[in-house]
């Protein structure tokens, strides 16, 4: 762990994509990390498609952004057409797209604890339960609840929040004892900083790497969701369903 960097209240993105790793992506690490910075984040974990950010490019990154924790897990798309992002040990790693469940549960296996899964956007395309939830539950440690491409084409306000019109979906899978995820899945810079999770370090240091946050996670922590809401709300709006 970090010393000496200890904060009563911490914001983390778990859903960042680059365009170094992610071709589908416009924004640039270096101008991530500043913005993360900018807006209040205290730490960002890069999760490219398929692919871990080498070691050594994630080191100097670090060296240029003393201030913020950054962090490199990878987003996985299986067989079954759902997408996992993974935080584990920063060794490089590269996976195939399309892995099954069974291939991925076996390529996690020797990082035991060190492990913590999350399905990201797990209704973005679906209105009812799949059976297939059923089977990820063992690899799953926790959910997304909201980002900027879960509220795409499916945002509804409850009060001075926006929430998916498919919340009660998100909820269901929550209950049955994830962690509770809330990030921005940004592409772009107007992303950055729109949604965030929000837990309480008042007792603890900030984890050093990838494998501590995953370790940090797997404690089940108590997560709130910070959203930006005037921010966030021009990225949503104007799409189908809104």
């Amino acid at each position: 762990m970090l010393q000496g960097m200890s904060l009563s209240s911490w914001h983390i993105d778990c859903h960042v994509h680059s365009s170094c790793y992610s071709p589908c992506s416009r924004l640039r690490p270096e101008q991530a990390c500043r913005l993360a910075s900018e807006r209040g984040l205290g730490a960002i974990v890069f999760t490219e498609h398929q692919i871990q950010w080498p070691q050594a490019d994630l080191q100097i990154l670090r060296s240029r952004s003393p201030g913020l924790a950054i962090y490199s897990g990878l987003e996985l798309s299986l067989a079954e057409g759902f997408d996992i992002v993974c935080l584990l040990p920063e060794i490089d790693l590269q996976l195939p797209y399309g892995l099954s469940l069974d291939a991925l549960e076996h390529a996690l296996a020797p990082f035991g604890d060190e492990v913590f899964c999350f399905v990201a956007h797990p209704f973005r395309f679906l209105d009812r339960w799949d059976p297939d939830l059923d089977r990820m539950a063992p690899l799953l440690h926790g959910v997304e609840m909201n980002s900027v491409n879960i509220l795409r084409g499916q945002a509804c306000w409850e009060g001075d929040r926006l929430l998916p019109c498919r919340h009660e979906l998100y909820r269901q899978l929550a209950d049955t004892g994830l962690v509770q995820m809330f990030n921005s899945d940004a592409h772009l810079a107007e992303a950055i900083g729109t949604v965030s999770t929000r837990i309480s370090l008042a007792h603890q240091d900030i984890p050093a790497d990838t494998g501590e946050l995953a370790a940090l996670f797997r404690q089940h922590p108590r997560t709130y969701e910070h959203q930006n809401t005037n921010s966030l709300w021009p990225l949503v709006a104007g799409t189908a369903g809104i």
